[in-house]
């Protein structure tokens, strides 16, 4: 099979949970999402199904307007560019 080096695409559509702590997106389908805060700082995780679909989380509540960056990466772990949300 060719190498796959293509970035993924950014992440699309993200919608945070009123509950601060979840969230639903569209990505590259069969892929990871990583959420940092601005520090840096891993703060969530997410996957997206065979659709595109994602369902993600964070580790603590986040409902204070707080910027929040997404990177997909892919199954050959090519990092899309960082999508930035703040947090509700």
């Amino acid at each position: 099979a060719p190498l796959d080096d293509i970035a993924p695409n950014p992440i699309k559509n993200i919608v945070l949970n009123a509950n601060g702590q979840n969230f639903t997106a569209q990505a590259e389908a069969n892929s990871q999402i990583e959420i940092f805060d601005s520090f840096g700082s891993q703060i969530g995780w997410g996957s997206t199904d065979s659709t595109g679909s994602v369902t993600g989380y964070f580790y603590q509540v986040y409902l204070h307007g707080e910027e929040l960056t997404f990177v997909v990466i892919d199954q050959a772990s090519n990092r899309s560019i960082e999508v930035k949300h703040n947090a509700l």
